[in-house]
């Protein structure tokens, strides 16, 4: 699948994706990125779950989410994960700035993959002043024990295929 593809469904996706999955589930980095890997393969789109660090980054102050150092907190991981495709990767789980910063951000986000070697993996511009980087974790990664129900994931993943469908036939029109 080329890139042109894979983005236009990407970008469909993130249009509809919180009008099925609650909007709870904003600062759950593993479980939506769960869906969309599910939602994406069964589009034919080639994608895995990628550890990283996520970075809000100012003109004045950066702030992280993910693999900074800090112990887990009771039901709070200290990781973030997001769904990589070969051209771009797709973070529904950036509400987390909101929750530990106060930061305003989108619902979600997709950025274009870098093409070279590095231990950056992209980044989205949200305003003139303010960048989004997603940057390989720093040190050993402990992966993350999925602990959600699959018949939970299920229901989500064939809603939003549904939607998706939908979608995607409104844009060709």
């Amino acid at each position: 699948m080329n890139s042109t593809e894979e983005l236009l469904i990407l970008e469909a996706l993130l249009e509809c994706f919180y009008d099925v999955v609650p909007i709870s589930l904003t600062c759950s980095c593993a479980l939506t990125s769960l869906i969309v890997e599910r939602v994406l393969k069964s589009f034919g789109v080639n994608s895995y779950l990628q550890y990283c660090q996520l970075w809000y980054a100012t003109t004045g102050k950066n702030y992280a989410i993910g693999f900074t150092g800090a112990p887990d907190q009771k039901g709070r991981w200290n990781g973030h994960i997001t769904c990589r495709t070969r051209h771009f990767l797709i973070d529904m789980g950036i509400a987390n700035f909101e929750r530990d910063f106060n930061l305003v951000v989108p619902k979600g986000a997709i950025g274009k993959v870098f093409n070279v070697k590095s231990s950056v993996l992209s980044k989205v511009e949200l305003s003139e002043h303010v960048q989004l980087w997603w940057h390989l974790p720093p040190g050993k990664v402990r992966n993350k024990k999925t602990t959600y129900s699959i018949d939970v994931i299920n229901f989500y993943v064939e809603a939003l295929i549904s939607d998706l469908n939908k979608q995607l036939q409104k844009n060709s029109s």
